[in-house]
């Protein structure tokens, strides 16, 4: 079994999801994020469920989708991933 840590700025990233989201909803807000928390745990048992990141081309940068969001995820090693960024699929993603 995979550790999975999140990022500072997935961490951000998450914490901006749901501010946009509760000023029309806390509870969906709330929904979503734990939406999101819930798939990345995926990822301690099935480290490679996710396709390459077409804007890197490097294998060990890869996403998972929960609704409209990419969650862009970094394998480190076979026991260490690491969540880098969670995007709006319709956001330009520049880095990590």
């Amino acid at each position: 079994m995979a550790k999975v840590s999140l990022s500072p700025a997935a961490l951000d990233d998450l914490k901006a999801i749901f501010e946009f989201i509760s000023n029309d909803s806390e509870f969906y807000a709330e929904k979503v994020i734990n939406n999101i928390l819930q798939r990345i745990t995926v990822l301690e048992t099935h480290t490679r469920i996710g396709k390459v990141v077409p804007e890197f081309r490097n294998d060990s940068i890869r996403e998972i989708r929960e609704a409209s969001y990419r969650i862009i995820y970094r394998i480190e090693s076979e026991v260490e991933i690491s969540v880098a960024r969670v995007y709006h699929g319709a956001r330009l993603l520049k880095e990590l």
